[in-house]
């Protein structure tokens, strides 16, 4: 990919040296993403099961909580690959599926295939692994694990469970949730970064 284009790098005395592939290596990084949708903004998304997240917002203070969307700090650039890992639910909503699904507006996964018309944009089924107290956690198959994403740079992300019939899971009025009725995502994110040798 990178034997195609000539890479500049301007130094202090502003001269322009042209950069060859053996000039250039490729760092790959994983991030963690660590998301709780107890921080979404409740005004626009009062289902905890279908919410957005920003990234790199920085000035939050002067915003209403239930209109700030929940944010990571930190904007990514260079992304190759996304992954889910892990997904934390309560089970009084779940218990009755075999498995869910999980969407991310962004995020594309061409390896898979369903017969339910309403979850073919989903990105892969999570499938229960335990249970703890009133929660129960899910992950995908190993195979299912890793997405590729297609902006290479993320601004926000709208994350949506549903069931297996491509039901949003608990859509309901706010005031219909407890304080239990949260979901919880591990995301990994890899980035394969383009840096020139020394």
């Amino acid at each position: 990919m990178f034997g195609a284009h000539q890479w500049s790098n301007r130094n202090s005395q502003g001269i322009t040296k042209q950069m060859n592939l053996e000039d250039i290596k490729i760092d790959t990084i994983e991030h963690q993403l660590s998301i709780n949708s107890k921080d979404r903004a409740t005004e626009y998304y009062p289902n905890p099961f279908n919410f957005k997240i920003t990234f790199g917002d920085k000035c939050l203070q002067n915003i209403p909580e239930s209109k700030r969307h929940a944010n990571i700090l930190r904007r990514f650039k260079y992304i190759k690959y996304f992954s889910v890992e892990k997904v934390i639910l309560p089970d009084r909503l779940v218990k009755k599926f075999m498995y869910i699904t999980v969407t991310i507006k962004g995020i594309r996964n061409d390896n898979y295939h369903t017969t339910s018309d309403n979850n073919r944009d989903a990105i892969t089924n999570l499938y229960k692994t335990h249970k703890s107290g009133i929660f129960a956690c899910f992950e995908p198959y190993v195979f299912q694990k890793r997405f590729a994403y297609i902006e290479g740079e993320i601004n926000n992300l709208l994350i949506i469970f549903k069931d297996p019939d491509g039901n949003i899971l608990g859509d309901m009025p706010l005031e219909k949730y407890t304080s239990d009725d949260k979901s919880h995502i591990l995301i990994n994110l890899i980035i394969k970064k383009p840096i020139l040798n020394h």
